[in-house]
């Protein structure tokens, strides 16, 4: 009797437990996306052929590439190819997102290739580099994301994870290479085989427990509201869309054609609107890129030219803007902490200068 009465709760209560557990059904008020292209490849064949990697291949993400190249005939295959091999040869460094505090910076390409460990921004990094090397357009994503019975998460203040978009022949595509891997340094967590759920899956799956922080990334005709993501149970049917008949490829597109600097800016901006309680995006996500853009070992120099010196400062400024914005401990924090940076930038630049004004000086003579 017991059990039958349980199961009548089941039968009757499903729906809801389903919504909040995020294998809802019916998010047909999103628009469901029809993919314009039919997605060509032999992944079978790429997959099998990807295991076999050699090690002289995985120095660097163009020698990967040259590999894959002599079996891969459309980008497909190739975002296919990247896509397997994080999945098989790298390790999600559990230990490293447990210990938050230092998590302070992303590994770049070639680091995380040489210590085969990282988190979901160090593999977002990795999977944009590949495509980079391959002319594949491709986006770092930040977004929020829910898992089944976790009803606290996802906070509103703070994005948790990171994951990629790429277009492949006009059309916009999303994979999280994280949520695929099969390794884990936390054996409990470890999967038999790579999981292709999340590999240029339609955007119903991955809205499902997925929300880019800019809903132009959610890839859907109609949008939804953050308050339908986490709670989309029990939010009223008016609630439910944030937007309606959204052109997010022509957005996508537009900000392909701008500058990386602009790009980034308008995305930001359009996440804060998005979620405005998530009061330190903008200037985040623009302390980010600055950071990036001083980055030796994710630009792959050694030195950096007097333009580049300037460049970054102008975007360090940009951050420091925002953070102005926030009057809060973690805001003014922020700020202080950028003027730091502006000011050994500016140290450099006067050094550079310098040796610009010598140089310039002794060609005369």
């Amino acid at each position: 009797m017991k059990n039958i009465f349980i199961l009548l709760l089941c039968v009757l209560f499903y729906p809801t437990v389903a919504q909040i557990t995020g294998l809802d059904t019916n998010l047909r008020v999103a628009g469901l996306r029809v993919y314009n292209t039919a997605i060509t490849g032999d992944f079978k064949k790429v997959d099998s052929l990807v295991v076999l990697t050699p090690k002289s291949a995985m120095k660097s993400s163009e020698a990967l590439l040259k590999y894959f190249n002599k079996f891969c005939t459309n980008d497909y295959e190739r975002v296919r190819a990247f896509y397997t091999f994080i999945g098989e040869f790298i390790t999600y460094d559990y230990a490293k997102f447990k210990d938050r505090k230092n998590i302070k910076r992303q590994l770049s390409a070639k680091e995380l290739l040489s210590s085969k460990q990282g988190v979901c921004g160090d593999v977002a990094i990795l999977f944009r580099e590949f495509c980079r090397d391959a002319n594949i357009p491709c986006l770092f994503v930040i977004g929020y994301t829910k898992q089944p019975f976790k009803f606290w998460t996802p906070k509103r203040k703070d994005v948790d994870h990171a994951w990629n978009a790429v277009r492949i022949d006009t059309t916009w595509y999303l994979v999280d290479a994280t949520w695929g891997m099969k390794l884990n340094t936390n054996k409990k967590h470890c999967a038999e085989k790579v999981n292709y759920l999340f590999f240029l899956s339609h955007p119903i799956v991955f809205i499902q427990n997925h929300l880019p922080a800019d809903p132009a990334l959610q890839m859907l005709n109609n949008p939804i509201s953050w308050q339908y993501f986490k709670w989309h149970g029990f939010t009223r049917e008016k609630s439910r869309a944030y937007a309606f008949n959204y052109h997010f490829a022509d957005t996508l597109n537009y900000r392909d054609s701008l500058s990386e600097d602009r790009a980034i800016l308008l995305s930001a901006i359009s996440a804060y609107d998005f979620n405005p309680k998530n009061k330190y995006i903008i200037g985040a996500i623009m302390f980010w890129h600055a950071e990036e853009l001083l980055d030796e070992k994710k630009q792959n120099k050694r030195k950096f030219s007097l333009t580049e010196y300037k460049h970054a400062r102008s975007v360090y400024e940009q951050a420091q803007e925002q953070f102005e914005l926030v009057n809060t401990g973690k805001g003014k924090g922020a700020k202080r902490y950028i003027q730091k940076k502006i000011d050994e930038l500016d140290k450099k630049i006067v050094q550079q200068e310098k040796k610009l004004i010598k140089a310039a000086q002794h060609k005369k003579s």
